[in-house]
């Protein structure tokens, strides 16, 4: 019997499950006119490429080429455009300190996902027609005419979706969904991969390293994102020293990897819909991931974004003026000029790990498993996502269980 003060909790985990699994039923319906045996052998061609890899970030929506096949990535690049453009632009940095700014920001943040799953649609419903013959069973205009419309509803319904879980579910809806695409893929892989080695197609040994790979990413991963710098703090009314500043030592998150994967996505995807670009077509055999050429200019890009994003991820004026107005101070560093000096020593440092740590992560695994002949994707990026999405699940879930235990314990006293 499920105690009664439990039930806000087990509400918000049917809500958040339901909608999780209505999402994950959407992807099983496609776009009208399209012949899907064609669609599915050109990406079991493609599944070492990058669309096999964008394939599984959509939990096989992009394979049925369902109608939310674009996935919520519109949603992701346009707020980081947004929290970009709040860096460098005061008067969107000025939305996020109000109330009723916030709401305008988050709804310009709405518009702009629009705009960009307006023109993702346009590409992909037109490289569809390109792919060859018999691909659509249906003329090409009336294709475009309701394809492109379905795409872009595709992505505002998930992004609804999203916002519904963080509102009224447990946890962010946004990471929780794309967790949900990551993971709905991993069971066929499990099983393509023992019906290799019953048929003597993959030697147990290498399916015995495979996992050792696998295992020694995660734990990696999970060891960097638990660490901390902590910064010791004192304050002017008191000698006591007992607390402490702490900063990520993975201190840009993930957000720096899938801007990176965004942006190498478009000349590949370009370059094998328009097979007879010649310069599209060099290019695709330079990004081909898990050639050198990808893994080199992955990293470099993620290298890059990190600068950019770790100055709005930790803003050290916002921290080093909330350390004067709360009356504390670094031991040994003077405040004001000399704090925000020293933090940005502290922070450059941290920037630079995190983009090698980023960068390694999001080509070494991969690059290994090719090497290995995996028959299935796996990746630094994927187990990031996965593992920084359950800490945040599971901490929200016991924050809920520890208020509504306070309550009950606060109901009690009062009786």
């Amino acid at each position: 019997m499920i105690q009664k003060q439990y039930k806000p909790l087990i509400n918000k985990l049917l809500i958040t499950f339901g909608i999780l699994f209505f999402y994950k039923i959407c992807t099983y319906f496609p776009l009208p006119g399209v012949n899907l045996d064609m669609i599915a052998r050109f990406f079991a061609e493609q599944k070492n490429t990058m669309f096999g890899v964008a394939d599984l970030f959509s939990g096989g929506a992009i394979s049925r080429m369902s109608f939310v096949a674009l996935g919520i990535m519109p949603y992701i690049t346009a707020s980081i455009l947004m929290e970009l453009f709040a860096h460098f632009d005061p008067n969107i940095g000025a939305l996020k300190k109000e109330k009723e700014g916030m709401v305008i920001f988050v709804q310009k943040t709405r518009y702009l996902t629009v705009f960009i799953a307006l023109i993702q649609s346009i590409g992909v419903a037109y490289g569809i027609t390109q792919m060859g013959e018999g691909v659509i069973i249906t003329d090409t205009t009336s294709f475009l005419f309701y394809s492109i419309p379905m795409l872009v509803m595709g992505t505002v319904l998930l992004m609804w979706l999203g916002e519904q879980i963080t509102n009224y579910g447990l946890g962010n809806g946004i990471s929780l969904i794309i967790f949900t695409a990551i993971i709905s893929g991993l069971p066929g892989g499990v099983v393509n991969t023992i019906d290799l080695m019953n048929n003597g197609s993959l030697n147990p040994l290498i399916i015995l390293f495979i996992l050792f790979i696998m295992a020694a990413t995660t734990v990696f991963i999970i060891f960097i994102e638990k660490g901390e710098r902590r910064i010791p703090l004192q304050y002017t009314s008191s000698d006591f020293g007992g607390n402490y500043l702490p900063i990520k030592v993975n201190l840009a998150n993930v957000i720096p990897a899938i801007f990176a994967g965004a942006l190498i996505s478009i000349p590949v995807t370009f370059g094998t819909f328009f097979k007879d670009v010649s310069s599209l077509n060099f290019i695709n055999d330079i990004l081909t991931p898990g050639t050198l050429g990808y893994n080199i200019v992955t990293f470099l890009l993620i290298f890059g974004f990190t600068f950019f994003y770790a100055r709005i991820a930790f803003k050290v004026d916002e921290v080093t003026k909330n350390l004067n107005d709360s009356g504390s101070f670094i031991p040994g560093i003077r405040p004001g000029e000399h704090t925000k000096e020293y933090l940005k020593k502290i922070t450059l440092r941290l920037t630079v790990f995190s983009g090698i740590y980023l960068g390694t992560i999001a080509t070494v695994p991969w690059a290994i498993m090719n090497q290995l002949g995996a028959p299935f994707y796996f990746g630094g990026i994927m187990t990031l996502v996965i593992v920084q999405v359950t800490f945040d699940f599971i901490t929200k879930l016991f924050n809920e269980i520890e208020t509504l235990k306070l309550k009950e314990k606060e109901q009690e006293s009062f009786i």
